[in-house]
């Protein structure tokens, strides 16, 4: 009887196990393909990514040489001004291209106070140093954070009351040496003392790294730039001199018509000029999910010399124009 009853509850036993293996067996199949699915559509994903980004790249490089070839034109004319009615600095819109658009304009790097003059000849400029301190207090900085700055761009030596050299900066953490050399960039700010993420920001939009001292350009120039070039001058009289400018039927072809306007000289004997070599080319291309910004620094020699690109900096980000923006902004027609 025992054995009658185990051979009728066998069978029960051997489907049931038979039904769970195959369970277990589709979920894991099924669990792969899931697996194998999500992986291959990551994978068309990065195609497409890295199709875009290519496609992006070289029709940045065809906007740059664009961008260079009215730059020569520009030279080639001889214009006695850089000014802002001049073909390099018109406002086109996006142009349409294969499957993304391309955006391009160029500005005045001259129109912004240039960082770099504030240490000529391993000197500290005077006048140079008035100007920028008259900017740092109309954006309510501690002009205190000059001494950092002329420390950072001089050679090595004592520091100055509010400056710092390598003591200061290796005791940090991370640990880095002074640079001792002219800044390269904006963004270089950040590692010198008394400059934080906020400060920069703030001056961003009216100053630049320059390879060497160069004048301000007159006609290209901002409000705020022109306000702290000129001591006594109220930022609303700088805004209406922009404005007189801007809408009248010539530039200024020499600095003494705008020191006539102003009423006074530049702060300090501060050099002037309505003649530029450096410019900036800003350059965004959308293609798929792609969205990139990139800025590039030409040099502009003159005497029908061709433009010569000097560095290239970019922001490459999933379609976010609004995150590429924030890190590297958006300037307007005077190049701020």
């Amino acid at each position: 009887m025992n054995r009658c009853l185990r051979k009728d509850r066998d069978p029960f036993g051997q489907r049931g196990l038979a039904l769970i293996t195959a369970l277990l067996v589709v979920a894991i199949v099924a669990a792969i393909a899931a697996y194998l699915s999500l992986n291959q559509e990551v994978w068309i994903r990065q195609v497409q990514n890295l199709a875009d980004r290519s496609q992006a790249d070289k029709v940045r490089d065809g906007a740059l040489e664009l961008a260079l070839k009215v730059l020569d034109e520009n030279t080639k004319q001889n214009n006695p001004t850089d000014d802002l009615t001049q073909v390099w600095a018109r406002t086109l819109p996006p142009m349409p291209v294969a499957n993304g658009t391309v955006a391009v304009r160029i500005y005045d790097a001259q129109a912004r106070f240039n960082l770099n003059n504030l240490l000529q000849s391993g000197v500290p400029s005077q006048p140079d140093i008035t100007v920028f301190r008259n900017l740092l207090q109309y954006l309510d900085i501690d002009p205190a954070i000059i001494d950092a700055l002329l420390d950072w761009i001089g050679p090595p030596g004592q520091a100055r009351p509010d400056g710092a050299e390598d003591a200061y900066y290796l005791a940090l953490t991370p640990p880095y040496r002074d640079a001792n050399q002219p800044l390269q960039s904006v963004e270089e700010l950040r590692l010198v003392r008394g400059f934080d993420a906020k400060s920069v920001e703030k001056m961003r939009p009216y100053v630049v790294a320059l390879p060497v001292p160069t004048p301000i350009n007159i006609n290209t120039t901002s409000a705020v730039v022109l306000s702290a070039l000129f001591n006594a001058l109220p930022l609303q009289t700088a805004q209406n001199l922009i404005n007189q400018r801007d809408k009248g039927p010539d530039p200024f072809t020499d600095t003494s018509q705008l020191q006539a306007r102003a009423g006074q000289a530049p702060a300090g004997g501060q050099t002037l000029n309505v003649k530029t070599s450096y410019f900036i080319v800003d350059i965004q291309t959308t293609f798929g999910r792609i969205y990139q910004d990139s800025r590039t620094l030409v040099y502009c020699p003159g005497g029908g010399q061709p433009a010569t690109v000097l560095w290239q900096s970019g922001v490459l980000t999933a379609n976010l124009p609004e995150s590429a923006n924030t890190a590297l902004p958006a300037l307007d027609q005077n190049g701020t």
